[in-house]
């Protein structure tokens, strides 16, 4: 059964406006246009190399209206992947569909700004389409992902990132100058994607939780702050979301220094602590193996959400993306707790 969208303020954009509570809560889902949904497999049935699919507009546009049109949602992101950005900076990026993407270091061929924008303009038209789609009470997210957690990938570190700070505390450069450099690009992407007509931005660090305090300042917090402070210069209307997977108490830190607009949680966290440490716009964090396979737990947990965190401002969502086999039922049973809770 699809949605019919009703008129409503924008309740996401008033609550990263004003940064208080809103009677409606808005909600979105991290991977809602994915796996899980029968329309997605249909329309991606053919592809065989996933970065492929994200560069193809048609498609792209299909698919991120997808879980807009089937459930009340307050917002689209637009369906891509953190790995286009080093794919168009030269990196060899190899990502069959269904599995892990494998990156290239040593075989780059290094493309300059201005053709790693010509590289990314489909993303970016893709943007511009959707927006043009979007209903105007719903706002488009565009994201990145963030220059530590793309690092681990270029370097081929993604599951040892151990090795990886082995290395930078030994003296080693490359990490450090790889930083440096996905820096300047996620600076120049981000703004293409506002410019384009996103809305909202997301920075995923994915992997902010392999590090110690120290490199968690030096290679997540610092970074997203170069960045955060560049694109309000330029787009100071462009509400930005930070998601540090994994950084248990450091969430508190990164939401005070990083200058994002909201910080997004994981599901290790439980929203007693966030309630009682997080200041400002949180979103999340409901576990998405529990909206897998359990609808009655994911709707209690739901509710204690947010009765913890709802009296702030809350961007309701799950504290990871939503697993490829969750059924579409145990999301549309989440977004009425959301909305019936939120009308009281």
């Amino acid at each position: 059964m699809m949605f019919n969208s009703k008129e409503h303020n924008n309740v996401l954009r008033s609550l990263l406006e004003t940064r208080t509570a809103q009677n409606r809560i808005p909600i979105w889902f991290m991977r809602q246009a994915g796996r899980y949904l029968p329309e997605y497999q249909e329309e991606m049935h053919d592809v065989t190399n996933f970065l492929q699919a994200c560069y193809d507009i048609a498609r792209v546009e299909k698919i991120t209206l997808q879980p807009i049109n089937r459930f009340d949602l307050d917002a689209a992101i637009i369906f891509s992947d953190i790995m286009t950005l080093p794919d168009a900076m030269g990196f060899k990026v190899d990502f069959p569909r269904g599995h892990a993407p494998k990156v290239s270091f040593q075989n780059r061929q290094k493309n300059n700004i201005e053709r790693t924008i010509e590289i990314l303009s489909p993303v970016l038209e893709s943007i511009h389409r959707v927006r043009k789609k979007l209903a105007k009470n719903k706002e488009l997210i565009g994201f990145i992902g963030a220059p530590w957690t793309l690092a681990t990938y270029i370097l081929g570190k993604e599951k040892n990132a151990k090795e990886l700070i082995l290395q930078h505390r030994a003296g080693d450069r490359t990490l450090q100058n790889l930083i440096d450099e996905l820096i300047e690009y996620s600076i120049m992407f981000l703004a293409k994607q506002a410019a384009a007509g996103a809305d909202i931005l997301q920075i995923f660090d994915s992997h902010a939780g392999d590090l110690p305090h120290d490199l968690f300042i030096s290679f997540v917090l610092e970074p997203t702050h170069k960045i955060v402070k560049a694109l309000k210069k330029t787009h100071p209307q462009t509400y930005i979301i930070g998601f540090p997977k994994g950084a248990g108490t450091l969430y508190n830190l990164y939401a005070k220094a990083s200058g994002v607009d909201a910080t997004s949680i994981d599901y290790t966290v439980q929203p007693s602590w966030v309630r009682g440490n997080i200041a400002g716009i949180v979103q999340g964090n409901l576990d998405p193996a529990v909206v897998a396979h359990d609808a009655d737990l994911a709707i209690s947990q739901t509710k204690n959400i947010l009765e913890n965190l709802s009296s702030n401002p809350l961007i309701f969502n799950l504290g990871h993306g939503i697993l490829p086999n969750t059924p579409p039922h145990h999301i549309e049973l989440i977004v009425e707790t959301v909305r019936n809770y939120s009308r009281r």
